[in-house]
């Protein structure tokens, strides 16, 4: 309020501001000029004046001018002038386009080349522009410029004139301009548009500094909220329609949405996405300027009712012409189980929202909203923190001009990319997505994998200049199947990430990292749009300031290949198997931590988690998501790092939901194919790169009661073969692709491999393929098979596969039973699985008919002979109990460090915010005789059941002795107003 020219600064705000679509934003600028004898124009002199701010925003977008002046007509009319010559010119002169004629500025660029332009330097008033308008009538000023006309002193000595204009230029009409960056050229016509009206807000210093009070305007607070820094930001509808930002605390969560709507705006939270079960909160902002907000629930697909206990508060909120934007805390775990979704665990949340045009007329029916939609998010999911400082660097690593396909609704796009120029071993710290908004819909996950080959230049270099290809189709060479450890793992929903600063990946072979990198984007198009462009990317941060730790990824979890099958119509486990053979090869004696998990699916997925099994016992799980759903996939940070030792095995555990699906579903890289995998991020850095399992083709054999086929060790070599590099097959290939007569990109189906096996046995699939088999709805409507299949991909053999980063050297698949182990589920996990129905290995194992299918009878043993006689009387001791008790018989390759490990085992147990249901079932593989006499023995698996008396699921009812009630008024047609209003 006491502007000075001669000193001008950026003004720093304490709080950063947003601006919404439909906000207006009012320049004013006091000036005096009683010292002054003659009229000031605006312009760029220093005798001229200026009224404008430049203000530094995020996120960027392509507005760069936002400004106004008076029509022509306000001064006209100010001054009595009633008609001018060449009206139309003038008009063109003052709010004309600037044209670019290159012929002209290549002829100043020369002239000012060569001397030949003048040289001398005038001043510029851009009022001068005003002398070609001359007036016509009235008489008093005919043929007299508006210049002159507004220089003469006795224009202003006229007693109303000055104040005339003051009037108008402020309250009047103005006439807008709306620029952009790129249409400079094209610029839109301005707008003449009213003064806004509005409720001033100004502060007591304000009142006091100003001069003059513009306007006698009235304070109303409704229509500003305290300013909040919120931590997380996501758009539900395209173009900012529907915005939600949250900030999660200890005990609660703030929300606040902002929604281009003058109506009703509604935000819940699902169990599935739907609205039925869904917890609700509606709210909205009467005409009045009063806000209300109910606390609802859904108990089917109609009216939300008002629940009995409101336990959302309302923080505040306003509406302006075009949004109405609320704000509220709600506390993770309520009053109300039954009708409340309680949000104590770290899953994915579906959120569910929906908006009117319209406030409800009555609080008990208000009418059905205009738009909704799904979203999933982790409401507890950590802030993304950029870093700031100056040793940070950014490597952009982009995939420019992809065209998706009208004929595919995936894609896996392919492209290969090397590191910048680094002068000493740097390390890679962190990543944020680069997609422009528009494409977001179509992008469903970005890998960035490390590419190891021995001489990489000679392989890698040669397709630097190739924008791309598909992935695991006929134009991907086969140098870059040797590309299989990802150190980013960006898929939808995620902000990006910055690993802990102990941690960082190194770049450069020569510094135990990789030269160059593969980036895999996956593309949906499911409506097979036309015309879709992208050129979407990760930002890397890099940096020389060197973190303690070189680190590593592995992928766990069950292999991308065919043989994991899916029935239709059923709920379904599948499991993937990182066997302790595989670790005791490539983990050093001390082991590995793991501090971040990435867990990976698709649509029917309906859960994910990592077990981690030591020595027969289960330990703490190492990442989890009970309610998954693959449209927010975001990395798992380990609360606590958990050390992975040689010969500890990781089981990947994935429920499914194919109720919906009335076909069989393979394992695949289509959205409509499954995947169960895992990337777990860990130090120090070692050279696995994949541990992961299949179940064998004898086990899907045997579960469909297929005794003999064709040609079986081809189908073997297909479904196990190694990638052979040809390095003339790959130079052949670039020119291919490089004359443009490549194969055209095509939807990838891997089971369709299963074509080359032909069934001999028994007579019912006699010259049957495996394909048709599977693809049969005869197959599936046998519910022995299905019970059959299920139990053996669970506890059946399993083939797995153990990778170096050096993929040229694989381990053959060893073929393992299901590993021996004492199971261990914290209270609050039973209690996800209870209460979703979701499938365990110990719900199969207790009961084999826990699928839609019937499983036949299955034998169990009796004995208890491999359970301490201490466990089974003693139903209260928990799993860390027993691991303390084996602690002292680790073997010689534990015991050099065996006091950090008794210091993991007490931190992992006791940083468990979940007590631990006693142990209850023991894993125990018995070789049995198969009754199929053309087959080997089999492995199978039974399950001794411990008698132990079941823990309660933990109840959600604390502090409960204030409940709020509904805000209704006596007729209940209306809420009353909230007492604890901003």
């Amino acid at each position: 309020m006491t502007y000075d020219f001669n000193y001008q600064q950026t003004r720093i705000l304490k709080e950063e501001v947003t601006i919404l679509p439909g906000d207006t934003l009012i320049t004013e600028c006091n000036y005096d000029s009683t010292r002054r004898k003659q009229t000031t124009f605006g312009g760029i002199g220093t005798e001229e004046e200026m009224c404008l701010a430049f203000m530094t925003y995020y996120p960027r977008v392509n507005l760069s001018v936002c400004t106004s002046t008076p029509p022509m007509e306000t001064i006209f009319e100010t001054l009595g002038i009633q008609d001018i010559y060449n009206k139309e010119k003038i008009g063109r002169i003052l709010q004309g386009r600037l044209e670019v004629n290159e012929e002209d500025e290549t002829e100043l660029a020369s002239a000012l080349r060569n001397g030949s332009a003048s040289s001398e330097v005038t001043e510029v008033l851009l009022s001068h522009m005003l002398r070609a308008v001359v007036v016509k009538a009235p008489e008093k000023f005919l043929n007299t410029s508006l210049y002159k006309i507004l220089l003469k002193k006795t224009t202003w000595e006229e007693s109303q004139a000055a104040e005339l204009l003051q009037e108008k230029v402020v309250f009047g009409r103005h006439s807008t301009s709306c620029r952009t960056r790129e249409d400079a050229r094209v610029l839109e016509q301005p707008q003449a548009v009213s003064y806004p009206r509005f409720s001033a807000l100004k502060s007591p210093v304000e009142q006091c500094g100003a001069r003059k009070q513009v306007q006698d305007q009235q304070v109303n607070d409704n229509n500003r909220l305290p300013l909040v820094k919120f931590l997380h930001r996501v758009v539900m509808e395209e173009a900012d329609k529907y915005v939600m930002l949250w900030t999660p605390r200890k005990d609660d969560i703030i929300i606040e949405v902002q929604v281009v709507t003058t109506g009703y705006v509604g935000l819940g939270f699902s169990p599935i996405g739907t609205m039925k079960g869904s917890d609700i909160m509606l709210g909205w902002v009467d005409d009045d300027g009063k806000v209300y907000l109910e606390d609802r629930y859904a108990s089917g697909y109609s009216v939300p009712m008002i629940d009995n206990s409101q336990d959302v508060e309302l923080l505040g909120g306003y509406q302006n012409d075009t949004h109405t934007v609320l704000r509220f805390s709600r506390p993770w775990v309520t009053c109300e189980p039954k009708t409340d979704m309680q949000l104590s665990q770290n899953n994915t949340i579906r959120m569910i929202w929906s908006y009117d045009k319209e406030d409800p007329t009555d609080v008990t029916s208000p009418r059905y909203h205009d738009q909704r939609g799904t979203v999933s998010l982790r409401l507890k999911a950590p802030p993304l923190m950029q870093p700031l400082t100056d040793d940070v660097k950014m490597w952009d690593v982009i995939s420019p001009n992809v065209n998706l396909p009208d004929n595919v609704t995936t894609l896996y796009w392919c492209q290969l990319h090397k590191i910048p120029l680094l002068l000493r071993k740097t390390h890679v710290i962190g990543f944020v997505p680069l997609i422009k908004e528009k494409n977001l819909e179509y992008i469903r996950h970005m890998l960035l994998y490390e590419c190891h080959l021995s001489d990489s230049d000679r392989h890698y270099d040669k397709w630097l200049n190739l924008q791309g290809s598909q992935c695991y189709g006929a134009n991907m060479p086969v140098s870059w199947k040797y590309c299989t450890s990802p150190i980013v793992a960006w898929v939808v929903g995620g902000e990006g990430e910055m690993f802990p600063d102990h941690v960082g990946f190194p770049l450069g072979e020569e510094h135990g990292g990789a030269t160059y990198f593969l980036m895999e984007t996956r593309y949906n198009n499911p409506n097979l749009k036309r015309g879709i462009v992208d050129a979407s990317g990760i930002r890397i941060f890099y940096t020389e300031r060197l973190r303690k730790f070189d680190a590593g990824v592995m992928t766990v979890g069950h292999d991308v290949a065919p043989l994991h099958i899916i029935p239709p119509n059923q709920k379904w486990l599948s499991v993937g198997l990182c066997h302790g053979s595989c670790t005791q090869k490539e983990l050093p004696a001390e082991g590995v931590k793991v501090f971040q998990g990435l867990l990976q699916a698709h649509q029917l997925a309906r859960s994910i988690s990592v077990r981690h099994l030591r020595h027969g016992e289960e330990r703490r799980v190492l990442a989890k998501d009970m309610t998954y759903d693959s449209s927010n996939q975001q990395p798992r940070i380990v609360m606590e790092e958990v050390t992975i030792l040689p010969m500890d095995s990781l089981i990947t555990e994935c429920t499914y939901d194919s109720t919906r699906r009335h076909r069989a579903t393979f394992g695949g890289f289509g959205a409509e194919d499954e995947m169960c995998l895992a990337y777990l991020s860990y130090y120090p850095r070692v050279n696995l790169s994949l541990c992961t399992s299949t179940p064998p083709l004898e086990t899907i054999s045997e579960a469909l009661g297929i005794q003999n086929t064709y040609d079986k060790g081809k189908m073997g070599k297909i479904l196990h073969g190694r990638a052979e590099l040809d390095e003339e097959a790959e130079r052949e290939l670039l020119d291919a692709v490089q004359s443009n007569v490549s194969p055209e990109d095509t939807t990838i189906q891997v089971s369709q491999m299963f074509h080359t096996l032909v069934v001999k046995t028994p007579e019912k699939y006699v010259n049957m393929s495996l394909h048709d088999i599977l693809h049969d709805d005869v197959t599936w409507q046998d519910s022995r098979v299905v019970a059959a299949l299920q139990e053996k991909v669970v506890f059946g053999r399993y083939a797995t596969k153990c990778r170096q980063q050096s993929a040229r050297v694989f381990s053959e698949d060893e073929i393992v039973p299901f590993p021996d182990f004492r199971a261990r589920k914290s209270r609050s996990q039973q209690c996800d699985i209870n209460q979703q129905g979701l499938l365990t290995i110990e719900s199969l194992a207790a009961n084999p008919d826990s699928s839609s299918a019937q499983s036949p009878s299955k034998e169990t043993t009796s004995s208890n002979s491999s359970v301490s006689s201490s466990e089974s009387a003693d139903s209260s001791s928990t799993v860390s109990s027993s691991e303390s008790a084996d602690s002292s018989n680790t073997e010689s390759s534990e015991s050099s460090d065996s006091s950090n490990k008794s210091t993991e085992s007490s931190s992992e147990n006791s940083s468990s915010s979940d007590s631990e249901l006693p142990t209850q079932t023991r894993f125990i593989n018995t070789k049995s005789p198969s009754k199929n006499p053309d087959s080997t023995n089999t492995v199978s698996s039974t399950a001794t059941t411990i008698q132990a008396k079941p823990l309660p699921c933990p109840s959600f009812i604390p502090f409960c002795t204030k409940r709020r009630m509904p805000f209704l008024t006596k007729s209940r047609n209306h809420l009353g107003v909230r007492p604890y209003f901003f």
